[in-house]
């Protein structure tokens, strides 16, 4: 009877320590039902323009998006935030830790009010965040400065100014980023690389890092610019008043330079000319000289180049020839880059215009004149390029070919002519017959074979008229390659070229124009390949030369 008593005892233990166990097992892994929120900042006074980090902890597991810091960017300048999750099981008893991290920038001093945070079902309570004015120690013991510049307070339309920033930074930097003020009517690019050193200021080591940026000046007006912003994170070493030991941290860092003042002017009323401002213009021919002597029919490739130094490469102008209309003239779209030199903005516009001229006579390429406005001086200046005197003549093909007229011998006197002369001069005319006709008979198979070349260069001939005038430039090219041959193997175009060097011109502008990416002119094409079958038909009229043939060396030692 004690026996089962003591049985009954301890399986009774057994199962109120099991339930027990149970009971704490599923109290611990039940979240909790009313969450604290605990909303501080790293420091309260806070310094203006430095940044300060909002942090909001929630003793629960919670999603990333379950605070909204939209709230706070009435009263700050809000930056980026972080969240972090971390658990601690401490006696059994977990916790889950949910922390955002905001970073927030008051812009002037004051007194501002921190909302209450809610999340869940719970809400943090409301504190005052005091902003002061930094003194002038903490100003010069700041880990980061910022400066800036512009190169001039003043500006016309058009024109492109250099907009400076010097960042010095006392501390390891462990990123970063600069921010270029913005405003409607002005463009910012950087231009050239940063310049990275190392400077000693005030007895302290700065890392100093410059940085240039092209404002490209687009609308007229004032404009009250805002200093470049640098935001970025340091790292600093803390020490943990209960260890020996110290451990490195970053810190976020902010740094505003100071707000500048441009003035934007519309260009001077005295100004005549499309408008063009920049510290230098100049108008230069890419080719070094242009032929002297030009055939009817022969394009002439014109070259120049407009280079403008600090300004809009959009806003150069492009100066038109005025030819007389003996003249075909066939404009390329400009070709328009920028680049940068010595920290300043290059400007370049390339024009090309291939011309043919179509009458012989004198032919004048008129003088270019482009004005533009020097901001410094104030005064309208011009870039030139002076005139070029070309001498046009017929073709070899269009010019008439005078033939020698003979004039006819007076009588001679009657004279008595006599049988035997009779005689004579039938027996050589006979014997001038059999030599002509043993000569024909030798001579057929040779000129069975000019007979056939010469009609296979004319059937060709007339495959190119056809060829350029249904404006099909892959036939036109294999033809003139094929009749300009002087054997088999068709020439190349770069021997064309080197041969022929006003068949090469025309190929050249044909394959120009037809395969330039732009909307093709069937017009100026048809007139191009016009041209190319008049030089083709020019050149067969000529010894066709040989590629690459060259006479030999003269050396005296070769005579006696």
């Amino acid at each position: 009877m004690v026996m089962s008593v003591n049985a009954l005892l301890t399986g009774m233990a057994r199962k109120r320590g099991f339930w027990v166990l149970l009971a704490i097992l599923v109290w611990l892994s039940l979240p909790k039902a009313y969450a604290a929120i605990l909303v501080s900042v790293d420091s309260n006074p806070a310094q203006a323009n430095q940044p300060i980090v909002l942090t909001v902890e929630v003793d629960q597991d919670m999603p990333a998006d379950a605070f909204n810091s939209d709230f706070l960017s009435s009263q700050f300048i809000v930056g980026r935030t972080s969240v972090r999750r971390s658990t601690q099981i401490i006696n059994f008893e977990s916790k889950r830790t949910t922390t955002w991290q905001t970073i927030i920038v008051a812009p002037k001093p004051g007194e501002f009010n921190i909302a209450p945070v809610t999340i869940g079902n719970q809400t943090s309570k409301p504190f005052t965040l005091t902003i002061v004015e930094p003194n002038a120690e903490q100003l010069t013991n700041q880990p980061v400065k910022i400066n800036n510049a512009l190169t001039h307070s003043r500006g016309y339309v058009g024109q492109v100014l250099t907009y400076q920033i010097e960042l010095l930074v006392g501390d390891e930097l462990q990123r970063g980023a600069i921010q270029p003020p913005k405003a409607d009517g002005l463009s910012f690019q950087q231009i050239g690389d940063d310049q990275d050193k190392t400077e000693i200021r005030q007895g302290k080591r700065y890392r100093v890092i410059n940085r240039n940026y092209a404002v490209t000046l687009d609308k007229p007006g004032t404009y009250e610019l805002s200093g470049a912003v640098f935001n970025g994170d340091i790292v600093v070493n803390k020490r943990n008043p209960n260890t020996l030991f110290s451990f490195n941290e970053s810190q976020p860092v902010r740094a505003q330079a100071q707000p500048l003042t441009l003035t934007v002017q519309q260009q001077p009323a005295d100004f005549n000319g499309q408008w063009l401002v920049a510290d230098l213009v100049t108008i230069h021919q890419n080719d070094e000289q242009w032929p002297q002597q030009v055939e009817v029919g022969q394009p002439i490739n014109l070259q120049w180049q407009i280079t403008a130094v600090n300004s809009d490469v959009n806003k150069i102008p492009v100066p038109k020839l005025q030819l007389n209309e003996s003249v075909k003239v066939y404009p390329e779209k400009p070709q328009r880059k920028s680049a940068v030199r010595n920290q300043q903005v290059i400007a370049q516009v390339t024009l090309t215009q291939a011309i043919i001229p179509t009458q012989a006579g004198e032919l004048t390429i008129p003088a270019i004149r482009l004005p533009w406005y020097n901001p410094r001086t104030q005064q309208t200046e011009y870039a030139t390029l002076a005139a070029q005197q070309l001498t046009v003549v017929e073709s070899e093909a269009s010019r008439p070919v005078i033939s020698a007229i003979d004039t006819p011998a007076p009588n001679p006197p009657a004279t008595e002519v006599w049988p035997w002369q009779v005689a004579c001069a039938m027996l050589a005319f006979g014997w001038f017959i059999t030599v002509l006709v043993w000569m024909s008979s030798r001579k057929q198979a040779s000129k069975g074979q000019a007979r056939l070349v010469t009609t296979q260069v004319q059937v060709n001939l007339g495959q190119l008229k056809r060829a350029t005038t249904s404006i099909d430039l892959p036939m036109s090219i294999k033809l003139s390659s094929q009749l300009l041959s002087n054997d088999e193997s068709p020439l190349t175009l770069s021997q064309i070229n080197d041969l022929y060097p006003e068949v090469g011109q025309c190929l050249q502008l044909a394959q120009r124009l037809a395969y330039s990416g732009h909307e093709q002119d069937s017009q100026q094409l048809s007139e191009i390949l016009g041209a190319l079958y008049t030089n083709v038909a020019q050149a067969l009229q000529k010894p066709k030369a040989v590629p690459g043939a060259k006479l030999p060396a003269l050396h005296a030692s070769d005579y006696p």
